[in-house]
């Protein structure tokens, strides 16, 4: 029996579900512990589901920056078990079936179970997918939907017809659904079909691709049509501007002053074209230095023995390889998708996807030259090995570190526990109040509405907590919950002034002073320490 036990064991582990299982079951332990919900786009995202299912539609901050499929599944769950945790398992089921994705595409490449379940390793250790797997964030579902399309077209490309490449363009319409980032397949994946296929027949695939594409964004296009006046209407605008133009100023400023002037990204480009265009360029370079430094070793190691694939295959003259039908689509995808992401500002969470192909990549580029491995001599194949275990643990070592900083740090939200637990004692009607602050989370424990701290203002206090003087196109880009918060009524019951704030209003810093003279008379203090001070106002 124990024998028996050992081997279903072994047979999980070559079939590719032992790994996936073990790190599920670990990450909704971690997911259930009790963190602060620590990311800022998280609270809108969770926000933004419950006004979905609150009759109030897609309308708020949110649906602004992303498309609405992960808030729809938050919505969703937050209905069924409104605690953040519960939200948490939409990334972590999400990540878990991306390891057996990985292994499926691994498997696909070199045929070695070995070499699909070995593929697994690096990501259940790398910093990044383990952070992002207990997040309330999108990039976890929006990388299980974007390699699977990947893998989806490339056995298409090796025996399709139309029906395959329809449902290939439906489930990019599902990454397209989660971030707009995963627009950039659509484009990529016409690029390839006609790479590989007769100009008519190409033509074909890709209406195909389209079609599906567009048969499952269309009803998110039609909303986004009626409540913003274009499908495709987005704030991206604004990313955009806080690379082009946070060089010389604070990116602050830009978000509530500099925005009043533009529309679009063309409107950037023809403000300053020269500035857009070094903002673009420094981000291909910091899309690099961002995907080789989230990689860690492995995925160094992975890249390292990519290149040295191409390289003998060049140097050989096999360049059969570098045209095939598994190399070309993940090409072009990357060229597509850098293209995208270098308009805005770059961050090392867009690059998960890529994180994960490398290692996919990289596994089977080592598994096809492991002959190359056996031959070195035995003292260098030693030097090898122990530097590259010394580089995991090393690596390991540093995403401890990381993770508990990640974990255990108070993401701007100073002393959430106690203003929380006061402001629920002292407000019985605390539900119906709106407080201002940075972070939205706030607002969660709270169980209150939330209207964003405009984080740089040129008028006095009192005009703060109502927006004065700011343009309408600045109020109605201001976050809040619920979305049904009209422009006339923005303004606060409460307002949180904690370090955040210290840093970008500083001139308010003296509501860390009790009994300044600059206060208000109709702010009345309700909790004061060294770092946050909270006042309710009348």
């Amino acid at each position: 029996m124990h024998n028996s036990y050992i081997y279903q064991l072994e047979k999980s582990l070559y079939d590719g579900y032992l790994i996936p299982v073990i790190y599920f079951v670990l990450m909704t332990v971690v997911a259930f512990q009790d963190h602060v919900f620590a990311d800022w786009d998280a609270s809108m995202h969770y926000f933004s589901g419950l006004d979905i299912y609150r009759g109030n539609g897609y309308r708020g901050w949110a649906s602004h920056f992303w498309p609405p499929l992960f808030p729809v599944l938050t919505g969703l769950l937050a209905k069924l078990a409104p605690a953040v945790e519960f939200i948490k398992l939409i990334s972590v089921i999400s990540a878990s079936l991306l390891l057996l994705l990985v292994y499926t595409f691994v498997y696909k490449l070199s045929e070695s179970r070995t070499a699909a379940w070995l593929a697994q390793l690096p990501l259940v250790t790398n910093t990044l997918f383990i952070q992002l797997s207990v997040q309330v964030e999108n990039h976890m579902l929006d990388s299980l939907f974007y390699i699977l399309s990947i893998l989806l077209l490339i056995k298409s490309l090796e025996g399709g017809n139309g029906y395959r490449y329809l449902f290939v363009g439906i489930v990019c319409g599902l990454a397209g659904l989660t971030r707009y980032t995963s627009y950039s397949l659509l484009p990529a994946f016409v690029l390839t079909v006609f790479f590989f296929y007769p100009f008519r027949r190409a033509v074909s695939y890709a209406t195909c691709l389209m079609l599906g594409f567009t048969l499952m964004s269309s009803p998110w296009w039609i909303v986004n049509y009626f409540d913003n006046g274009s499908p495709f209407a987005t704030w991206q605008y604004m990313n955009i501007g806080i690379g082009v133009f946070s060089v010389a100023h604070n990116k602050w400023v830009w978000c509530w002053d500099g925005i009043n002037g533009f529309n679009s990204g063309v409107d950037i480009f023809l403000y300053a074209p020269g500035a857009y265009i070094v903002n673009f360029l420094r981000n291909i370079l910091k899309s690099l230095v961002w995907i080789i430094y989230r990689g860690q070793t492995v995925g160094l190691l992975c890249l390292i023995a990519g290149g040295f694939l191409i390289y003998n295959n060049y140097y050989k003259r096999e360049r059969s390889l570098l045209r095939s039908k598994i190399f070309v689509p993940v090409l072009i995808c990357f060229g597509c998708y850098l293209l995208l992401v270098s308009q805005a500002f770059v961050f090392s969470e867009v690059f998960l996807s890529w994180l994960v192909l490398i290692v996919v990549y990289g596994t089977f580029a080592i598994y096809k030259q492991r002959s190359m491995f056996i031959r070195i001599k035995p003292v260098y194949k030693r030097c090898a090995m122990a530097t590259i275990v010394l580089g995991i643990g090393i690596d390991i070592a540093n995403g401890s570190r990381q993770l508990s900083y990640y974990f255990n740090q108070d993401h701007g939200m100073e002393e959430n526990t106690q203003v929380a637990d006061l402001l629920k004692s002292i407000d019985n009607n605390i539900r119906e109040r709106v407080i201002m602050c940075f972070h939205p989370a706030r607002a969660y424990y709270l169980g209150c509405k939330y209207v964003t701290l405009p984080l740089y203002y040129r008028g006095g206090l009192s005009g703060l907590i109502s927006f004065k003087n700011m343009s309408e196109k600045v109020k109605t880009q201001a976050a809040r919950f619920p979305s049904t918060i009209s422009n006339d009524d923005l303004k606060a019951d409460y307002l949180i002034y904690d370090v955040r704030a210290t840093i970008c209003l500083p001139q308010f810093s003296f509501l860390l002073q009790r009994g300044s003279p600059r206060i208000p008379e109709n702010f009345r203090l309700v909790y004061l320490s060294d770092k946050v001070a909270v006042y309710r106002i009348n």
